[in-house]
């Protein structure tokens, strides 16, 4: 696997996105993390994340952002309620 440096934002913090942004975090990458519950990031924090109060926040300081939320209706409502976080990232990457 190849190694990086770059940013990431994990949206959704549930047992896969818990497990994804410890595992980031582990190799060194830059990672903040935000959930709807915030509560539940607070152990990542501990770990070096950084917890952004919105998906957009999140968004804003990775390269790359995963979304682990339960479904598409979900990743649709964490795009839309969070400041439309989604069209910021596709305008900064140059898509669409």
């Amino acid at each position: 696997m190849a190694r990086t440096d770059e940013p990431v934002a994990v949206l959704g913090i549930g047992a896969m996105g818990h497990g994804l942004a410890a595992s980031a975090l582990r190799a060194g990458i830059p990672t903040t993390v935000w959930n709807r519950n915030l509560e539940a990031a607070r152990d990542l924090a501990g770990l070096g994340a950084e917890v952004a109060g919105t998906a957009a926040d999140a968004a804003r300081r990775a390269a790359i952002v995963v979304t682990m939320v339960t479904d598409a209706d979900a990743v649709i409502s964490v795009a839309r309620d969070q400041g439309c976080w989604l069209r910021w990232f596709r305008t900064r990457s140059g898509s669409r």
